[in-house]
């Protein structure tokens, strides 16, 4: 009996342990194409299309994940996995092989698909697997591989493609897809579905599609593909706009949605959902700005600022790990550890936009990891709230919600931060040299896209002051000017930091009120 016992519990590890592997390499694949993508350029082309690669895998991986969670719950999770997996690893193998940049693109999409399916059919089956009193303990798990998976892809991206080639930052997934299957297989049950709807809303899943993927192309190129008052960028919001009330119109009449709205009906859901875009936005913001902070007020070069995000990594670890602990041992309420991740969150961010050049490297680093400490705490927290809310027929459409929400405000977040960033930024390099940021002489004049590429790359600007003022020059200012602007680019650029991790601070404030008013089953029944 003993030994019947420990086959049972090794081959739920096995389970876990694949899709933990499932899900990082999902997340994985939504990063690591940054490093690879001077390269993927000069072979295939297209430059104007840039950044076309991330967002067909972003937009449509978001898409996907709301409609992946409705039909585990229909179906069973383990055969949305499977579907999920295979589709990744699949078009993981054109993708490798593209001969244009748009036939990578469409690829891309296909991948995206299948890794938005595996990401929620991986955090259903964890959910599935575990009583409620349990599942804490896994949310840290994903909060874990999240956060290794986004920090890792970039550095693992600019490896292989400096080794082997940009084919195989997509071909890896080939056979560590295949591993994953065969794990999955092999030790995931056949989870029941749960809910006796006997077929998907396939008009609810069209009108989703029409309504977010417009919404989510404009999140992610606004500014970056196009300008936010360009005409895309308009009818992609109008068209989205539409078909999203439409949606919901439908929606409310259907007897089985593909959105159910009965989770919101659900004490503390729709605070944790709304706490979970306040996180994506936190955590995007951070991730992305904590290289180039380091890059501007430490001057150390961009490979070495871009390292440091492993303190935010082992915090986000650390700060998931204790919080899912503390939840599973019924040690902390989930309203009390919401509000110490996220007051964490805050002092780390509000420390972090005090950083000034020449700010020591040791002190900077702990204030990286209260950010993570806090973070961690946070995507831990409000995932088990939602999880542990909700009935087991709803914990398809529920963890997809939380996955989607917090992807829709991690846009938000590099969208809102870039902007701050851009326009700060410009407004102090203009008042550095006593020039109106209006006039023809000072911003119109700078090279096309130079401060707006501040925030994608570091190492878009050179820590040389001499080549700066260089390419200030050819973008036709005078010399004296182009100096001046070198001269006070590295501090103006990181007070505009500053103010970006204060602005990130105060959203993340927000989650902390939302907080207030989370109530989890445990503490409705202890009074």
């Amino acid at each position: 009996m003993a030994d019947d016992f420990e086959k049972i519990r090794r081959r739920l590890r096995l389970a876990v342990v694949g899709m933990a592997l499932g899900m990082f390499l999902a997340v994985l694949s939504q990063t690591v194409v940054a490093t690879a993508m001077p390269a993927i350029i000069v072979e295939l082309g297209g430059f104007g299309r840039y950044a076309w690669v991330a967002t067909a895998y972003l937009v449509a991986a978001t898409v996907t994940m709301p409609i992946a969670g409705r039909i585990a719950d229909i179906y069973g999770c383990k055969r949305v996995l499977l579907a999920g997996i295979g589709l990744f690893t699949v078009a993981s193998i054109p993708a490798g092989m593209s001969q244009t940049l748009n036939e990578l693109v469409a690829y891309r999409a296909l991948q995206g698909i299948g890794g938005g399916v595996v990401m929620i059919g991986s955090l259903v089956g964890m959910a599935q697997l575990f009583p409620p009193q349990r599942r804490a303990r896994y949310q840290a798990l994903v909060a874990m591989v999240y956060a290794l998976a986004s920090v890792l892809g970039p550095a693992l991206g600019g490896f292989i493609t400096d080794g082997v080639g940009w084919s195989w930052v997509f071909l890896m997934n080939v056979p560590l897809g295949a591993i994953v299957l065969a794990v999955v297989v092999r030790t995931l049950p056949n989870l029941q579905a749960g809910t006796d709807v006997s077929r998907p809303d396939y008009i609810g899943m069209v009108l989703l599609v029409l309504a977010v993927m417009p919404l989510m192309f404009a999140l992610s190129s606004g500014g970056v593909l196009f300008d936010w008052l360009s005409w895309q960028i308009v009818v992609c919001l109008a068209f989205g706009a539409v078909m999203t009330a439409v949606l919901i119109t439908m929606e409310m009449r259907t007897e089985s949605p593909i959105l159910t709205v009965d989770i919101y009906r659900i004490r503390g859901v729709p605070v944790s959902l709304a706490a979970s875009v306040l996180t994506g936005f936190g955590f995007y913001a951070a991730l992305l700005f904590v290289p180039l902070l380091l890059f501007s007020a430490s001057g150390m070069s961009a490979s070495a600022a871009g390292s440091h995000l492993t303190p935010m990594l082992l915090g986000m670890v650390v700060g998931a790990v204790v919080m899912g602990r503390r939840l599973s041992r019924g040690k902390g309420t989930h309203r009390r550890l919401a509000l110490t991740s996220t007051g964490l969150a805050i002092v780390g961010l509000f420390l972090m936009s005090t950083v000034s050049e020449g700010a020591s490297i040791l002190a900077t680093d702990g204030t990286i990891v209260l950010v993570g400490l806090g973070l961690g705490g946070m995507l831990a927290t409000f995932g088990s709230a939602v999880q542990g809310a909700v009935p087991p027929n709803m914990l398809g459409a529920a963890t997809s919600s939380l996955s989607f929400y917090r992807s829709v405000g991690g846009m938000l977040g590099v969208t809102a931060a870039g902007a701050v960033l851009t326009n700060r930024l410009r407004e102090r390099l203009s008042d550095a040299v006593s020039f109106d940021a209006s006039s023809p002489g000072t911003s119109a004049a700078l090279p096309p896209n130079w401060l707006g590429n501040v925030q994608l790359d570091p190492r878009s600007v050179s820590d040389d002051q001499t080549e700066i003022v260089a390419e200030l020059a050819r973008s036709g200012l005078d010399p004296p000017v182009a100096e001046a602007l070198a001269e006070a680019f590295p501090s103006a650029l990181t007070g505009a930091i500053g103010e970006v991790f204060l602005v990130t601070a105060a959203v993340v404030v927000l989650a902390f009120g939302l907080s207030l008013f989370l109530r989890s089953q445990n503490e409705e029944e202890t009074g």
